[in-house]
């Protein structure tokens, strides 16, 4: 079970009628997609989780894919481009 983060009373009983913010975080389940939320990639992201009450996927399609998954994509475009200009991979 995880602790939401805490925000002023008037903050919180916000987010808690809009989406169950409180409630989601507490039983370890995602306030977007309703999904369990237990498996995160790295202490940044389960914060986050904290914050926000979004599970892993859903923060990966709200903020973005994380720096290094964004790297290893242009890296395998880059290794896609040499294939196909050198018929292998480099």
């Amino acid at each position: 079970m995880a602790t939401p983060s805490e925000k002023s009373p008037q903050m919180e009983q916000f987010l808690e009628n809009l989406m169950g913010r409180t409630t989601a975080i507490q039983l370890d389940y995602c306030v977007i997609c309703r999904k369990p939320a237990t498996d995160f990639r790295d202490a940044v992201s389960r914060k986050e989780y904290t914050l926000s009450g979004f599970c892993q996927r859903c923060q990966d399609e709200t903020f973005g894919p994380a720096e290094d998954e964004e790297d290893e994509r242009v890296l395998s475009t880059i290794e896609f481009l040499a294939a196909q200009r050198f018929g292998k991979l480099t």
